[in-house]
């Protein structure tokens, strides 16, 4: 789902600095409350993504608990080897060996280097293609329940910053509970 908006003139404004957090919460509460068939909140999600982090791809998976994979929810970008990679069993073994189905804050892809090249998924997919950093988060609801994976991955080195993780995890349950209320068909045996 590709979710560029022509008629906006202009540089939006940056999550960056004093009130930062309260309009980004804020926009993201907004855009993820009207969670219905429509799929709506799936399209206004991306331009704010890419407002914390410019991403060259974007990938957002709800996981099914009968098949253990994460079904695609959004793939905006350059998102091709993410999709092979949550096709594969991979994706999902590499999102537990990350420690991602627990609570906790986004990883930052230069400050876990020598973790990411240990993963078959970052060996295999996501460095051949060209990445070099990002930030992924597992999706938590507000009872600690993992429901998802969202991450946004960069060409360039050492894009993603604390500042971008900061505000992901303070909506990670907003996120969380919109994936939780998403319907997808599950995924193939």
């Amino acid at each position: 789902m590709v979710a560029d908006d022509p008629t906006q003139a202009g540089p939006l404004p940056s999550f960056s600095g004093l009130g930062g957090e309260q309009r980004f919460r804020t926009e993201v509460a907004r855009a993820t409350a009207g969670v219905d068939a429509s799929g709506r909140w799936l399209v206004a999600l991306p331009p704010l993504l890419r407002r914390l982090v410019d991403y060259d791809a974007l990938w957002l998976g709800r996981l099914d608990d009968a098949s253990g994979r994460y079904l695609p929810l959004i793939e905006d970008g350059a998102a091709e080897s993410l999709h092979r990679l949550f096709a594969d069993d991979v994706g999902a073994a590499d999102v537990r060996r990350l420690g991602l189905r627990r609570p906790g804050w986004p990883m930052l892809g230069h400050r876990i280097a020598a973790q990411l090249a240990g993963l078959q998924g970052w060996r295999d997919y996501l460095a051949p293609a060209g990445f070099h950093d990002g930030l992924g988060v597992g999706l938590m609801t507000a009872d600690d329940r993992h429901v998802g994976y969202l991450t946004l991955l960069t060409y360039r080195r050492e894009t993603a910053t604390a500042m971008a993780a900061a505000l992901l995890h303070a909506v990670n349950p907003l996120l969380a509970g919109a994936v939780d209320r998403t319907t997808v068909p599950r995924a193939p045996d």
